[in-house]
């Protein structure tokens, strides 16, 4: 350090320098900073003397080139004098090393920026990503040492950081795109150009054209990719790559992004949504209060600001009149109005759909995006700003809508207002709306109330205060409900009668109409919320003529408004408890055939599965049960494909109840449920509900034996995928039973390796996974070749092998990342984190893994093992030292997550972490998931050594030293006995504290790198034998591998 306080900054991106206030110095002759290049490329470690004449003088080194090192050692010292770092350049031992904070090497730096971005990128944090990536890539100047000549030395790590460099590259592009950035495209061409075998750019680049509206450009784009590939390495382009090319050419919905707004300004003054334009002849009352806040908003909202505004009440209390008055009065600053309704049909993302394509205003900007990130509708709307996005009858969204527009609001953009309409209060009915509402703790909220009586007297015009007062009595001051009934009064000449309830006003109504009018009313009703002309005319027994003349008495009666926005006609109700009692008032049996009839209109090319299947499954008996099942299931593949998990569950268990109530045959019954589980499990939506559908299918395959087979290998596998369910001998059980059918090979063993890990029955382990390999190979499936190597690696790990374990799931995770499989790329980074991070106390290795899956496209669509890593990520953060980014990860995660018992230990409530792992300890064991055991056990140990319980921490840690020996895990084996060794030894009993420290050091004796472990055993050893040099070796570990508060624990023990 200078006299001032600062510290000079080394620079490898480009040419080498060294910078003291951002003056650039001279840092000697080739020699000199060939020597300091090699120093920083190996920073806080140390180099021999051998590696550095070889760096500098190459494999013939000059007669005396030792002494001449050392003169150039001599000089470089005292130039790191010259700016305040004398101490830098340690000798030691061993050779040379530079000790300086990793902060002051822009390459360090890079890495440091780099990670947080693609953490920011699988956070669903664009806007973060992309600045933090910006700031990382702008610390390159130019090749790695290109001064030096590109030399031989710093070959690994030059390419080592180019790679890295293009990672971080495409991570900051994938975010751009994520925000509807499209000034990328011209960057992209040149990145295809540089890089023509990274299959990635290609890809973003054919993303970008389509979205900006240059489809053919786009796939020219792919045929240049592919005859690249072919020409110069005989490739065809990669699986993920011919997929885009495929939704591109097909036109996918799902990879539409809207382009430039048109230049030209908008004359229209008025809300382009036709029902707001027809509810606003009604009369608006009692409601100036609301109005003159929503008008506020908007106005902080038009000069800046983004705000959510949550409108609630009864049906009919005028929630969507109330924004109808809104978006006239807002209408003179010209925002574009965005209206999404939600209507009962399970279909993925509908509301969200419509609310950016129903608009005439908006035209083709239309954005579907049912597996894209919320976040590119955030980049939607910020291109759209000023902007109103309302959703109205928000009690009915889907869970898939739910997620998306959550996405949206976390980050929503400036000059944005978003207004979310659902009746009050939202029950237990309502899961999706419920969930939605918990994220939202700082919306505005509007209550609208019923009207008072003096309210609904203004409303309804000169009446007679008696008449006012039985017509609030029986309308409970709903305006809708009074209109209604005011309406009705008019056919009746005068006589002043209320009547009973709604639905007998809305009757009395329809029953004045024409006929043709009535069944077109009665048939939209069954169709929908809204409906289009070209299904009500597959529905109605009219001619186009008569019908068009029925639609129009329907609307001018007020039944119906034309709604259509696009070259489709399409009506709709004005409010929805009109085509509520239009729908309940239709004969059951007339209803029933209307609705198989509405599913055979849908059943046309390019319609929408979803709507019909829903369609068929309320037809009830008038539908044939196999055709809805078959529709349903279809609906659920089709959900799942988009990832949409809460709507593929909801159709395929309804094809389940459908079969069942059918009494459909047991092999058809036993399919779907089949079906069914593997979604849930797939999902993580409700594994209890997942098994017991796997049980029934048994039952019913009862005498056949292959299909039972595959039952209970799925049974096996599913009893060891989540503690809410963890069965190991149950699953074992099951794994046997398929064994003795001879049924589905594959999963058999698949199931057996989940059984052995969790159980550690190493040796079962390595056979079960061997045999799933080869089955794998022959099946030549190279996704079951990811899953069976899941076991493989689990197996060389267990037995200590660690080299051969890291390979493994290196090459698992590169197959995974060419399918573009994110479950698959999970398998590999779950495992890969959780042995770096708590295994080998490696916790820089463990988020490098984490970041790696978080980056994966769709994975957060995946709620366990997103959760899964991300708890893995949150454990990485806390296992360093940064406890306030770890809670902010956590923060998100199931009450029971593994990290947030972690951060209750490392927050310093140790009572509270002691009953929370003797609990998960005694759940885990009871589950036969001794894997999980042997971690808790051990970090029960810890926790109760520092609470003075020494005999409770011996039992503990003693247990995991059983389970590691008997496992075998030779990694469990090593920590726990190095933690009992320290517990032993500072209860005095030195002699077996001793033993199992020998023990330690037969296992090192083998040669693998233990990394941040050898810390523990170190530590254990300075403990043992009060050696200084133990504690300082673990002091040592423990910085290099950031272990924070270990690192100060140590400290701690080798004062005392």
């Amino acid at each position: 350090m200078t006299s001032g306080g600062s510290a000079p900054r080394f620079g490898i991106l480009g040419d080498l320098e060294v910078t003291l206030d951002h003056r650039r110095l001279e840092f000697g002759g080739p020699k000199q900073r060939g020597l300091l290049a090699m120093l920083l490329i190996h920073l806080n470690q140390s180099v021999s003397a051998g590696r550095l004449t070889e760096a500098l003088w190459g494999n013939e080194p000059p007669a005396g080139a030792e002494v001449t090192l050392r003169t150039h050692v001599s000089h470089l010292r005292r130039h790191l004098a010259s700016v305040g770092a004398a101490e830098a350049l340690v000798t030691r031992r061993s050779g040379y090393s530079l000790a300086v904070d990793p902060e002051q090497v822009d390459a360090y730096r890079f890495e440091r920026l780099a990670g947080l971005g693609q953490e920011a990128v699988g956070l669903a944090d664009p806007e973060r990503a992309a600045q933090l990536l910006r700031d990382a890539l702008e610390l390159w100047r130019g090749p790695v040492l290109q001064d030096l000549g590109h030399p031989l030395f710093a070959e690994a790590e030059t390419a080592r950081l180019e790679g890295l460099r293009l990672d971080a590259l495409e991570a900051r592009i994938c975010a751009d795109l994520a925000l509807g950035r499209y000034d990328v495209i011209s960057e992209l061409e040149r990145l295809v150009v540089d890089h023509p075998f990274r299959e990635r750019f290609h890809g973003q680049l054919m993303l970008a054209l389509y979205r900006a509206g240059r489809q053919a450009d786009a796939l020219a784009a792919y045929a240049s990719a592919r005859e690249r590939l072919a020409d110069e390495l005989g490739l065809d382009p990669g699986p993920a790559l011919a997929a885009l090319e495929t939704a591109i050419l097909r036109g996918d919905p799902a990879l539409l992004l809207p382009g430039a707004q048109a230049a030209t300004p908008r004359q229209v003054k008025a809300p382009p949504d036709a029902l707001f334009s027809s509810v606003r002849r009604a009369r608006m009352v009692g409601r100036s209060s609301e109005l003159d806040r929503l008008c506020g908003l908007w106005r902080e909202v038009r000069d800046g600001a983004a705000r959510v505004v949550l409108v609630s009440g009864e049906a009919g209390v005028g929630k969507t009149r109330l924004v109808a008055e809104f978006a006239h009065s807002a209408a003179a600053d010209e925002p574009r109005f965005l209206v999404g309704r939600c209507d009962q049909a399970e279909i993925p993302y509908q509301p969200v759909v419509s609310a950016f394509s129903a608009s005439a205003e908006i035209g083709e900007i239309v954005a579907s995006a049912p597996e894209v990130m919320g976040s590119r509708f955030v980049g939607l709307l910020a291109q759209m700003a000023p902007a109103v996005l309302v959703l109205e009858d928000a009690e009915r969204i889907d869970h898939a809508s739910a997620e998306l527009v959550r996405a949206v609001l976390r980050q929503l953009p400036e000059r944005v207002l978003v207004i979310v309409c659902f009746r009050d209060p939202p029950g237990t009915r309502h899961p999706a709306l419920l969930a939605l509402l918990g994220d939202l703790p700082g919306a505005d909220r509007l209550v609208l109330q019923p009207l008072s009586e003096s309210d609904l007297g203004t409303l309804v015009g000169d009446q007679p205060a008696d008449f006012v007062r039985e017509l609030w009595r029986s309308t409970g001051g709903n305006p809708f409900y009074a209109n209604e009934v005011m309406r009705d009064l008019k056919t009746r000449d005068g006589q002043f009668v209320v009547p009973s309830g709604v639905r007998d006003v809305l009757r009395h109504r329809l029953q004045a109409l024409p006929a043709d009018a009535q069944q077109v009313v009665r048939c939209a009703a069954v169709l929908g919320r809204e409906a289009e002309f070209g299904l009500l005319a597959q529905l109605v027994d009219l001619a186009e003529d008569p019908l068009i003349d029925a639609l129009d008495q329907a609307v001018g009666a007020g039944f119906l408004v034309e709604a259509g926005s696009s070259w489709k006609a399409t009506y709709s109700f004005p409010h929805d408890l009109m085509r509520e009692a239009v729908y309940g008032d239709i004969p059951q049996t007339r209803r029933q055939r209307l609705h198989v009839r509405a599913a055979e209109a849908m059943q046309l090319p390019g319609a929408t599965v979803a709507a019909a299947a829903v369609h068929l499954r309320a037809a009830g008996p008038a539908a044939d049960p196999e055709q809805a099942a078959d529709l349903s299931l279809q609906a659920a593949d089709e959900a799942a494909r988009v990832y949409a998990w809460h709507e593929a569950v909801a159709h395929a268990e309804a094809a389940v109840d459908v079969l069942d109530q059918a009494g459909a045959t047991p092999d058809r019954r036993a399919a779907a449920a089949v079906q069914t589980a593997i979604l849930r499990l797939k999902s993580s939506i409700g594994d209890r509900r997942a098994i017991e559908l796997l049980e029934t299918a048994l039952e019913l395959y009862t005498g056949d034996d292959a299909a039972a087979a595959t039952v209970h290998s799925r049974l096996g596998g599913a009893l060891c995928t989540n503690h809410s369910v963890m069965d190991i001998p149950r699953a074992i059980d099951h794994l046997a039973a398929a064994e003795r059918l001879s049924g589905d090979r594959f999963h058999l063993h698949r199931g057996m390796t989940q059984a052995a890990m969790y159980g550690v029955r190493t040796e079962v382990l390595g056979d079960a996974a061997r045999r799933a390999e080869a089955l794998a190979t022959d099946l030549g499936r190279r996704d079951l070749s990811v899953m069976a190597s899941w076991g493989r690696a689990w197996y060389e790990f267990n037995r200590g092998q660690l080299h051969d374990a890291v390979k493994i799931r290196e090459a698992m995770w590169a197959t995974a990342h060419e399918l573009a499989d994110p479950y698959l790329g999970w398998t590999s980074v779950s495992g890969a984190a959780l042995s770096a991070t708590e295994y080998l106390l490696d916790p820089v290795a463990g988020r490098a893994w984490c970041r790696r899956g978080l980056a994966q496209a769709r994975f957060e669509t995946f709620e366990h093992p997103h959760d899964t890593i991300v708890d893995q990520l949150a454990l990485a953060l806390a296992a360093m030292g940064d406890l306030d980014e770890a809670h902010r990860v956590a923060d998100p995660l199931p009450a029971d997550a593994v990290s947030r018992r972690m951060l209750t230990f490392l927050d310093g409530d140790w009572e509270r972490a002691e009953r929370d792992w003797a609990t998960a300890l005694h759940r885990d064991e009871d589950a036969g998931d001794f894997h999980d055991a042997a971690l808790n056990a051990r970090w029960l140990g810890g926790v109760r050594r520092l609470l003075g319980d020494q005999d409770g921490a011996v039992t503990a840690l003693r247990r995991a030293v059983t389970i590691g020996v008997e496992g075998p895990q030779v990694p469990t084996e090593l920590a726990a006995r190095a933690e009992l060794a320290q517990v032993l030894a500072e209860s005095g009993d030195l002699t077996e504290a001793a033993v199992e420290l020998q023990r330690c050091d037969e296992i090192l004796a083998a040669g693998e790198d233990w990394r941040g472990l050898g810390g523990v055993v170190e530590l254990a050893r300075g403990a043992v034998t009060g050696v200084d040099d133990a504690y300082q070796r673990a002091v040592e570990i423990f910085t290099t591998y950031r272990l924070a508060w270990r690192r100060a624990a140590a400290l701690k023990a080798w004062g005392r």
